[in-house]
């Protein structure tokens, strides 16, 4: 903080220099979360409504490395909480893409939308769960964040689970009376297909129990199996053989 001080107030420095990125004093004291040289630059009257050149202000930069203190203090200089970035990303998504709970939970009780999204449609919670992120999802969920809330692709935040290795996060999901965990997304691919997609042999054995679509075949006539088996995830292979669910002349 010292010689931040020392080169504005003794050798004029400018507040407002920035590199052909867009990065300025501001950004980097958010971006690093140095909390006391924000509030010093932001009480000398730093823009802090200026964007780098993919459109984040100093609010997403603090709240995309999870800075809360940062955050706060942005917020508490007016920074605004709504501004989207680059394909529609918020602090929030952000914030929840990243895993950092403590940042969504403030943003969360400033008022934020739990439901805002990017131009995709990638909720924060859609974000959270496809970083298997459990506790941003828990205060997502506990702020009333849609489990049912879809992307322009068509997944949920449970297909993100399970296309992820989600296990504890499914589990979590599954609380929830009246989860769909049958969701097809744009592909024709269930939580199950994704899961045995990617190899994940705890979800497989938690949703195979539950689910109608072990054997449903996507858009290009795929099979979970044969999903599994073109990846080469033999466990799984041998876990739907077991449950009858091979027929070797379909793909």
């Amino acid at each position: 903080f010292g010689v931040a001080k020392l080169l504005l107030d003794g050798y004029g420095a400018s507040m407002e220099c920035e590199s052909e990125t867009g990065w300025s004093a501001l950004r980097s004291a958010a971006a690093y979360g140095h909390t006391e040289i924000l509030n010093y630059l932001l009480g000398r009257g730093a823009d802090i409504k200026v964007r780098n050149n993919v459109g984040w202000t100093c609010l997403h930069s603090a709240a995309d490395e999870g800075h809360t203190s940062a955050v706060q203090a942005l917020l508490d200089h007016g920074a605004n909480p709504e501004d989207t970035a680059y394909q529609g990303w918020t602090a929030l998504t952000l914030a929840a893409d990243k895993g950092h709970h403590d940042t969504v939970e403030l943003l969360l009780e400033r008022g934020v939308d739990v439901e805002q999204s990017s131009e995709t449609g990638w909720t924060a919670l859609v974000c959270a769960a496809d970083g298997r992120h459990l506790y941003a999802c828990k205060v997502l969920l506990g702020h009333g964040a849609n489990l049912m809330a879809t992307t322009h692709a068509g997944w949920t935040p449970s297909i993100r689970a399970a296309h992820s290795g989600g296990l504890r996060l499914l589990n979590l999901f599954l609380q929830v009376h009246g989860l769909d965990m049958d969701h097809l997304d744009n592909c024709g691919r269930s939580p199950f297909f994704h899961a045995a997609m990617r190899g994940h042999v705890g979800i497989i054995k938690k949703l195979l129990p539950m689910t109608q679509m072990a054997n449903h075949r996507d858009r290009y006539g795929t099979t979970p199996i044969f999903a599994a088996a073109r990846n080469g995830h033999r466990r799984v292979v041998e876990l739907l053989i077991e449950a009858g669910l091979a027929n070797f002349e379909e793909r």
